[in-house]
């Protein structure tokens, strides 16, 4: 089992449910993954709307193997891989916005098979954030 380095998140923040399923990139008919030649990378999960403001949001991660996650920016992030499923608390000072953070794939032309899951999100002040107002993309 390889080593995962992690970085434990701050703040007692509560979050509500939320469920948005993000937009990916990357195309499985590449000629390049007709060679077998893995091509690691990195891909940004990146916040496209927050009219509440949430600066703590929890997302669930499927579709492929992560290898490290680094919080963009001042914000901190915890993260953890269990079944097939990386699990990501991103933790800011302010509201987020922008690019949230980095993952390191094994293959970014299999991007496409990832979908990220926005879980949870409260504001700075520990008061859930609307369930549909919060959107991310993975590219």
């Amino acid at each position: 089992m390889r080593y995962q380095r992690r970085k434990m998140a701050f703040g007692g923040l509560a979050m509500a449910m939320l469920l948005a399923t993000t937009g990916c990139s990357g195309s499985p008919t590449d000629a390049a993954l007709s060679t077998g030649t893995s091509v690691p990378g990195t891909a940004s999960v990146t916040l496209t709307a927050n009219p509440n403001g949430a600066a703590a949001l929890s997302f669930a991660i499927t579709g492929g193997e992560i290898e490290e996650v680094r919080a963009s920016g001042d914000g901190l992030v915890y993260w953890d891989t269990v079944a097939g499923t990386t699990r990501v608390v991103a933790v800011y000072p302010r509201p987020a916005t922008g690019v949230l953070f980095t993952i390191d794939v094994p293959d970014k032309r299999i991007l496409n098979q990832y979908s990220v899951r926005i879980e949870e999100a409260a504001d700075t002040w520990d008061d859930l954030s609307d369930e549909g107002a919060v959107s991310v993309q993975l590219n």
